[in-house]
């Protein structure tokens, strides 16, 4: 991992990845990107703690279909992965791999994305980051 080997100096990193290189002092946590302390890692305080008001950034996953699926469909789809994803035994087990059940509606994922493109297009533009 180039943070280890000290190629580079910062990383956002998830908390399951990240943790058992703290443990073992490897890496330093500054915080954690989320508004509040995440239960994942309660006892590393969030960014907005430390004094970086406002800042949100959270990695997250989803589930996605074709446009074109129809809408029946999609709704059907929508509800079971809700249903599967709420139930306890999936909740514990994503937990206790690093992972934290928010679950949102289809315009409620639209919104995230949206925002975190802004978000995340503004710093590249700000600091005009490139590909290489």
């Amino acid at each position: 991992m180039a943070l280890i080997t000290n190629q580079i100096q910062l990383s956002l990193l998830p908390p399951a990845l990240a943790n058992a290189q703290i443990k073992a002092g490897k890496l330093k946590a500054v915080g954690v990107t989320s508004l509040s302390r995440s239960p994942l890692v309660p006892e590393f305080p969030s960014l907005n703690e430390e004094g970086v008001r406002g800042f949100q950034l959270e990695i997250w996953t989803a589930a996605a279909a074709p446009a074109s699926m129809p809408k029946p469909i999609a709704a059907k789809l929508s509800a079971l992965i809700s249903q599967v994803a709420r139930t306890p035994e999936v909740r514990q087990k994503l937990f206790q791999q690093g992972w934290q059940v928010a679950g949102t509606s289809a315009e409620g994922l639209a919104n995230r994305i949206k925002n975190d493109t802004n978000v995340l297009g503004g710093i590249i533009m700000m600091r005009g980051i490139k590909a290489e």
